[in-house]
Parts: C-alpha cells; sequence; structure tokens
C-alpha cells in the first residue's frame, strides 16, 4: 500500500481484503527480527519495506478490527487508519524489539473501538 495514497484514501487495495487470502504454500510466517527491521526502515520513509509490513501485518489488523467492527467497509477504513498512523508516526516511535505485531493489534483495536462510539 502507498502510504500517500492511503493517506489521501486513494490506497491500492492490495488483497482486496487483508486476510482474504491464506499465505502462499511453503511460506513461513514473519519473524520478528523482519517486523522490526522493516518497522525501522519505514521510520525513515522506506516505501518498500512499508509494504512489506503491510503485507505480513494487514490480515492481524484486519482480523482484530473485524471482531470487534460488523461493517466491512468501516473494518478496511479502520485498518487503513492504522497503517496510514504506522506510516506517519514511525519516525517518532520507540518500541523495544519483538513488540511491533503485538502494538499494532493493540492499536488496532483500540482504534475499532473509536469507530464504534
Amino acid at each position: 500500500m502507498n502510504p500517500e495514497a492511503a493517506a489521501s484514501g486513494n490506497a491500492p487495495n492490495r488483497h482486496h481484503r487483508p486476510g482474504d487470502r491464506p499465505p502462499p504454500d511453503g511460506e513461513t510466517p514473519t519473524s520478528t527480527d523482519d517486523l522490526d527491521q522493516w518497522f525501522h526502515r519505514v521510520a525513515s520513509s522506506d516505501r518498500e519495506a512499508f509494504a512489506l509490513l503491510y503485507d505480513a501485518l494487514a490480515p492481524l489488523v484486519y482480523g482484530v478490527v473485524r471482531r470487534a467492527v460488523a461493517d466491512v467497509a468501516t473494518a478496511e477504513a479502520v485498518t487503513t487508519d492504522v497503517f496510514v498512523r504506522l506510516w506517519r508516526d514511525a519516525p517518532a516511535m520507540k518500541l523495544p524489539s519483538g513488540v511491533l505485531a503485538r502494538w499494532v493489534a493493540l492499536d488496532a483495536h483500540r482504534r475499532a473501538q473509536d469507530w464504534k462510539l
């Protein structure tokens, strides 16, 4: 997902909906080391790293949001919001190694709760 397009609402929908497809056969789960490395690159405005993070974390984010929000369109909007925030705030974020996926899942849950209000 292009961060600028996501922020403007014109993000390409990479996989229709995050979580709609299982990982290809033989693909191993993304390691926390990969996530940490990509996150540090995102903090330096690396679009390729952002796309890798999106592909790795979008199913998690969408799944968390979808459990809290009944409407598919709203769940997609919240998911986009989570990733726009990640792109925008990454340079200032100081996360310990190995916690990015948990932080993103918690952020997704909180944002979904906010959208329900």
